[in-house]
């Protein structure tokens, strides 16, 4: 081969592993936040069920600056339920982006090996 086709060759192969490596450090980053959001998400579960069984008479209070305001059940109960959509949600995006980190990364392996294949086989 010659010295320009080598460069190109070197150049690909380096294009193609900045890519896998850069796609395998996002997904890795991917699933440490997708493991935080589903510890999340279990703990807004366990903070509704809780509050759906107590009798409706308890007193609720809400952390304000350095004060607590007495709010009804119903109303910590909506924000509770709006904050489990919202991981609910966000889950439901980094599990599109992760599909398509690993696509990505795959696509990158396989055409790093395929350049090597036809490299080994002239």
């Amino acid at each position: 081969m010659s010295a320009v086709n080598d460069e190109a060759l070197i150049k690909l192969l380096q294009t193609l592993d900045t890519r896998a490596t850069s796609s395998a450090i996002q997904l890795q980053s991917l699933n440490s936040l997708l493991a935080s959001h589903s510890r999340t998400h279990r703990a807004h579960q366990l903070t509704l069920s809780e509050l759906k069984s107590l009798p409706d008479s308890t007193p609720l209070w809400t952390g304000c600056g350095k004060m607590f305001i007495r709010t009804e059940t119903e109303e910590v109960v909506k924000e509770i339920e709006d904050r489990i959509e919202e991981v609910e949600r966000d889950v439901r995006d980094l599990g599109k982006k992760k599909g398509y980190l690993e696509i990505t990364v795959e696509n990158a392996r396989k055409q790093m090996e395929e350049v090597i294949g036809r490299v080994q086989q002239q």
